[in-house]
């Protein structure tokens, strides 16, 4: 089983990837399982640092993709915060203007209030005045007066006296009742007014209380988005510095595949050349492929927006969730061409089935702990070929597995039984 170390850089990685996926070339002439060593011992210094920084990429791309997301609804969220705090603070202004206006009528129901309150009080004194004079003189003053008139008109001016007096007294008693029910409206009034102090000190309160609320909460949305903001910042920062080592990788994963590509293309064409040397029709099989495991798909083939390059790619294979050591076998009987360690296909192993439904075809099983056959070993489907792992540019245990048709990948699906 192949093991590697917490120690190398990236460029260290791609220097022994670029020596790793020529090795393979070299073999044809060398004792497989020796080359295949070698390259052992030196990628064993780099397996788990790989994983490391697979993980960093995913990271960092997971937080900008994160930071991305959410700021947009973070900063919705601060403006109608801010729309919110102005509404309130405006009801809060208007409801001290409101206030203020009633504090000023029940000041002035008090005044008008107090002024009645003199009127009345004079009026009453006036009254006992009256009262009392009516009490001193009475009935037989009035008799008096009446029974001593010498003439006529000492009689008409008397009674004409007490008509006055009479009318004074009763101008008087109605006076005092107007101002009572005046003073009894300016009470209401006065008390109106309390009442709807006691209101619009409720309202000014509540409005302060809610003015208070938007504000705290426009001040929290406001520190969310700065934090999303830096947050956001940091991500691109760390996309930034890492968007070399990611260009390495896929030009070590493109160098890789456009090699396979060569392989396979002149390994078809030794074929039909073989085949026209000797007059005979090039064998083709028939029919689809096995699994390689029974698992989930969790990646399918097709293209992928790269957060951090901001660029679409290629995800060559069909990814298959599996636990690290399950066995993985081979989707048709097939011949190995290669099993060996690639920088970012970790442990890898190709199997050519020729010519199969018109194309010639070629599986690929990538990201094994380790595999159980060697170059030039002829396999039948269902055969263990290796154990799945997470070596290589991977995160976690999985099978990663391609087609490729005259030397081009394929969408595996199209092959699966």
């Amino acid at each position: 089983m192949r093991r590697t170390a917490r120690h190398g850089g990236l460029a260290m990685v791609v220097a022994v990837a670029l020596a790793t996926f020529l090795l393979p070339q070299a073999q044809a002439d060398d004792n497989p399982k020796d080359k295949k060593r070698a390259v052992d011992e030196q990628v064993q210094q780099l397996g788990e640092d790989l994983d490391e920084q697979n993980a960093e990429v995913k990271a960092a791309g997971s937080a900008l993709a994160d930071a991305e997301a959410k700021l947009p609804p973070a900063q919705a969220a601060l403006a109608s915060a801010r729309t919110a705090l102005a509404s309130a603070e405006q009801e809060q202004f208007d409801a001290a203007l409101s206030l203020a206006a009633t504090e000023s009528h029940a000041e002035q129901a008090l005044i008008e209030y107090l002024g009645a309150q003199g009127q009345m009080r004079a009026h009453r004194e006036a009254l006992a005045a009256l009262a009392r004079q009516a009490y001193m003189g009475g009935d037989f003053q009035r008799l008096s007066v009446v029974m001593n008139a010498q003439s006529p008109e000492d009689l008409t001016s008397a009674m004409s006296y007490y008509e006055t007096v009479n009318r004074s007294e009763k101008q008087v008693l109605a006076d005092l009742n107007a101002l009572q029910a005046d003073l009894e409206t300016k009470q209401a009034a006065l008390d109106e007014s309390h009442e709807r102090i006691l209101a619009e000190q409720k309202s000014a309160a509540a409005a302060v209380e809610t003015t208070t609320r938007a504000r705290n909460t426009a001040t929290a949305a406001q520190a969310q988005v700065q934090t999303l903001i830096a947050a956001r910042g940091v991500a691109l920062e760390k996309a930034e510095d890492l968007k070399d080592e990611i260009e390495a990788r896929l030009a070590v994963m493109k160098a890789e595949s456009d090699r396979l590509a060569e392989v396979i293309r002149k390994r078809a064409e030794a074929a039909r050349k073989a085949a026209e040397k000797t007059g005979k029709k090039i064998v083709q099989g028939t029919g689809l492929l096995s699994r390689p495991v029974s698992g989930p798909i969790t990646s399918p083939y097709g293209m992928r927006y790269h957060p951090i390059l901001h660029r679409y790619k290629l995800h060559t294979g069909t990814d298959f969730g599996v636990p690290s050591g399950t066995a993985v076998r081979a989707a048709r009987d097939g011949t190995v061409i290669e099993a060996y360690y690639n920088s970012a296909y970790g442990n890898r192993v190709v199997v050519d089935h020729g010519y199969v439904n018109g194309v010639y075809l070629v599986t690929t099983y990538n990201h094994l702990t380790r595999d159980t056959v060697s170059r030039g070993e002829k396999l039948e489907r269902g055969e263990v070929l290796g154990y799945s792992g997470s070596t290589g540019y991977s995160t976690g245990p999985h099978l990663h597995f391609e087609t490729m048709e005259d030397g081009h990948f394929v969408d595996p699906m199209r092959w699966l039984e």
